[in-house]
């Protein structure tokens, strides 16, 4: 990348799940940096489009509204499930627990306790918890490091 610090490096973009497509879609590429891009007054687009101008006379941008709201997804997911909308109006606490959604952790991270594993693995389960989890101090079970992504 000619001018990384212009990119959110870290992030790609992609569309949120829907009716299509449960995991959403990864396109794999990063997003604009737009706070960066502002402080020369857009310098890198004005060059881009001055430069496509010698051989266009018009200019479709598909997916415009990616230059307002995108779906940003975290470096280390494959799909687009975990994504979330950048820039974005933000949820406070007592809005959720309004609601009744009190645990937030249930809402951003995997919910795995010890009965479903039982449910699903039978007689492996312990062995499952022990390989691939860590049981927290209120008994829920996370991800050891090495498997708390998608990769």
């Amino acid at each position: 990348w000619l001018y990384p610090n212009l990119f959110r490096m870290d992030v790609s973009t992609g569309a949120p799940p829907d009716m299509f497509d449960a995991n959403g879609q990864n396109w794999g590429f990063p997003t604009y940096a737009w706070e960066e891009m502002a402080k020369d007054d857009y310098t890198w687009w004005r060059a881009r489009l001055t430069h496509m101008a010698q051989y266009f006379h018009a200019y479709r941008i598909d997916h415009i509204l990616g230059f307002f709201r995108i779906w940003e997804i975290p470096g280390d997911c494959v799909t687009a499930a975990l994504g979330y909308f950048r820039p974005s109006n933000p949820i406070f606490a007592h809005e959720l627990e309004e609601h009744g959604l009190w645990d937030r952790d249930r809402l951003v991270k995997p919910y795995v306790q010890h009965h479903i594993l039982e449910e699903l693995f039978g007689d492996l389960a312990t062995e499952v918890a022990c390989k691939y989890f860590h049981e927290r101090h209120d008994g829920q079970l996370e991800f050891r490091e090495q498997f708390a992504s998608e990769r």
